[in-house]
């Protein structure tokens, strides 16, 4: 366990979720920061933790000795650090989370709880009715393009156009770097396109294939990365459930519990096809469109019908990375 005050002065990026998040600090219940793994919860927890007046200290759930403390139950762990706000990070990690949220919640006034986790999955199969009103849940994505800005040194470009209205130059290449390589926020920093990735690789290698085969067994590496191939291939496109299955080796359902997966653990986002004059299509298989936040290069944002209420308007094609 360690206090913020031992963390020195890390270099700390503001995230537009921060504001959201802030006046519920102040509130008795319990924060929940769910999100995919490396998408900056850690470092958004040391950002509010900043925030803080009175003393705050950070447990993290992949740390035996940390994780002991929270084993021993909230009574040991308002004992260790006096009261207070304490950061849990990667909560999933802690056996029968939900009943020790709420333990904190109901008995410890002196505990304010934030804690985050990996695996929205995991965090919602683990949540029941009994936290319902004792805890305010918030979802952490990668990115967003302002974000993305302010990560590489140009936040103050963010909304500045040219005299005749035009974005700036420097921001479209920006904009174009963002489509390609995506909104992780390592990823941002990282000064070459090699590293860059090295880096998506190695997080697909490393992370997507053990988060989604813990929870479809898909199979094989192979198998495994010819699926990650063919999503890439037609990120923003339409595509059949049934056509990706065959091309893979895999059945429909198999396929399509993968989907549902990658979509739960935030490796990927579907979205079902709309028809640009009514709702979603009523008859034959459904079409999706994946929308995947750098997992390779030449990746894209998703495309839809602007006619659809709610729905987002296609990006100009001059906009779109090449596949």
């Amino acid at each position: 366990m360690k206090s913020l005050n031992e963390l020195g002065e890390l270099q700390l990026h503001s995230r537009d979720i921060a504001p959201r998040i802030t006046p519920w600090l102040k509130e008795h219940e319990a924060i929940v920061i769910s999100g995919g793994r490396r998408t900056g919860k850690t470092s958004l927890m040391y950002l509010l933790g900043r925030q803080m007046s009175g003393p705050a200290h950070v447990l993290d759930m992949e740390v035996p000795e940390d994780r002991d403390i929270a084993l021993a139950g909230p009574d040991a762990l308002e004992q260790v650090t006096g009261g207070g706000t304490v950061f849990i990070d990667e909560i999933q990690h802690l056996p029968d989370f939900p009943r020790f949220i709420k333990l904190c919640v109901d008995y410890h006034p002196r505990l304010k709880l934030v804690v985050s986790g990996s695996s929205s999955l995991a965090i919602a199969r683990g949540f029941s009715d009994e936290l319902v009103g004792r805890i305010v849940m918030f979802e952490l994505s990668v990115l967003s393009f302002r974000e993305y800005l302010d990560f590489r040194g140009y936040g103050s470009l963010a909304g500045v156009k040219t005299a005749q209205g035009d974005v700036l130059p420097q921001v479209d290449g920006l904009f174009s770097e963002y489509l390609q390589y995506g909104g992780y926020p390592r990823v941002a920093l990282l000064a070459t396109a090699e590293m860059k990735m090295q880096y998506l690789g190695d997080l697909i290698r490393v992370y997507a294939q053990r988060d989604v085969d813990a929870l479809t067994r898909i199979g094989d590496e192979a198998a495994f990365e010819r699926f990650i191939h063919a999503v890439s291939a037609s990120a923003g496109s339409m595509v059949s459930v049934r056509e990706i299955a065959s091309d893979i080796g895999v059945s429909d359902k198999t396929l399509g519990a993968t989907c549902r997966s990658c979509n739960s653990c935030i490796w990927c986002t579907w979205c079902r096809r709309w028809r640009a004059t009514s709702g979603p299509r009523s008859s034959g298989r459904p079409s999706y469109t994946s929308v995947i936040p750098g997992c390779s290069i030449g990746l894209v944002a998703v495309s839809c019908p602007s006619n659809n209420e709610g729905m987002p308007a296609p990006l100009p094609r001059t906009m779109r990375s090449s596949r």
